[in-house]
């Protein structure tokens, strides 16, 4: 979406360059020192500190209401009908008995052999081969999880959620912990399973992109007025016919290290759009010809 639109993030880039490295060489190099080196420690900060600040803000912001906003998703939900909705999608020609299947999620037996045998029983014949049936079962099982979540989360939330899929323990493990009685409430480790195995960590990383901005940019907001007063002091000498070329090379630095933050801050706005948004999707970011190597740089994960 929007591919064609490439050349903006190159041009923006290119274009805070110039502006940057102009306005330094105007300055000169006594006045960008303070800013040169507030970069760096901006940058320092921001990364040194951003995995405690998101650990802080989620513990203190998600941690007590995913799980329950979590179990919210499945009040009035029947594991039962949902397995009999999946099986019918599966077009595996097969009328579900719901007693028999609940007994099947209640029971002790290995929850795929077991439902697979049923199924197979019910016609007297084999609906697919057992490989297929556990790949369709927990991509279906994968799914559904999903489209319950989604009404309590943004889908950006849940990229890990569809990975459920790759396990036929944890299938087989959520499918009885969503077994609810109908005069029980959803019970709590349910919520906080599925929080801490497929939630906790996306909105993490989302967060630690988020921090990572702000941060630097907080940072270097005192830094900026730090430098402000020593310009107006005086207290860094004038370094004669080095000031212009100074003045370029603090320029460039500053400059560099801003896009980087830059694209830290599309980064997010890439997660949150779920690639839908104009300019700001993978796949336009893949076409360009600079932007592209700065976005990729592992600056956060060289901090952790």
């Amino acid at each position: 979406m929007g591919t064609e639109f490439w050349w903006i993030l190159d041009a923006a880039i290119v274009a805070i360059a110039l502006i940057i490295i102009f306005i330094s060489i105007k300055k000169g190099a006594s006045k960008k020192l303070v800013i040169a080196i507030g970069c760096v420690l901006s940058l320092a900060i921001a990364g040194g500190i951003n995995k405690s600040v998101s650990g802080f803000v989620y513990k203190n912001a998600f941690r007590q209401s995913t799980p329950k906003s979590i179990n919210k998703a499945f009040e009035d939900f029947n594991i039962v009908t949902e397995y009999t909705k999946m099986i019918e999608k599966l077009d595996y020609n097969v009328k579900i008995n719901e007693n028999k299947l609940e007994g099947i999620i209640r029971g002790d037996e290995v929850f795929h052999d077991r439902l697979y045998t049923y199924l197979c029983n019910i016609n007297g014949r084999v609906v697919v081969e057992k490989e297929q049936f556990i790949v369709d079962i927990n991509e279906s099982f994968a799914n559904m999880l999903y489209e319950r979540l989604s009404t309590q989360f943004p889908e950006y939330v849940l990229n890990d959620v569809k990975s459920i899929a790759d396990s036929s323990e944890e299938v087989e493990q959520l499918t009885r912990m969503l077994f609810i009685e109908p005069d029980e409430t959803v019970p709590k480790e349910l919520g906080v399973h599925i929080e801490e195995k497929y939630i906790k960590s996306t909105m993490l990383d989302i967060i630690s992109v988020a921090a990572f901005v702000v941060l630097y940019v907080l940072v270097m907001i005192f830094i900026r007025f730090f430098a402000i007063y020593i310009n107006n002091t005086n207290a860094i000498p004038i370094m004669g016919k080095s000031e212009d070329l100074g003045g370029a090379i603090f320029g460039l630095f500053q400059a560099v290290v801003d896009i980087v933050i830059v694209t830290y801050a599309v980064k997010f706005f890439v997660v949150i759009g779920k690639g839908e948004m104009l300019v700001f999707n993978e796949a336009t970011i893949e076409k360009t010809y600079l932007f592209k190597y700065i976005y990729n740089l592992p600056i956060l994960e060289m901090f952790r």
